[in-house]
């Protein structure tokens, strides 16, 4: 298994750079290698991603708390 890189310059990201929204904020949406743009895309699915997960978890503290 290879640990995440940036796929311009195959840069490998820096254990404290792995959380995703938070680092693409910091690094104002580039590799800190190259500074190739990272896509928008990614950023949007780390949001979808972590909204549907708190709203699941949210719903199953309601029912449990029931």
């Amino acid at each position: 298994m290879t640990r995440s890189h940036c796929s311009g310059c195959g840069h490998a990201i820096a254990p404290y750079y792995l959380v995703p929204i938070l680092s693409y904020v910091a690094l104002r949406g580039r590799c800190r290698g190259c500074g190739v743009t990272i896509p928008r895309e990614l950023f949007t699915y780390e949001l979808v991603g972590g909204a549907i997960g708190l709203l699941i978890g949210l719903v199953i503290v309601a029912i449990l708390a029931a």
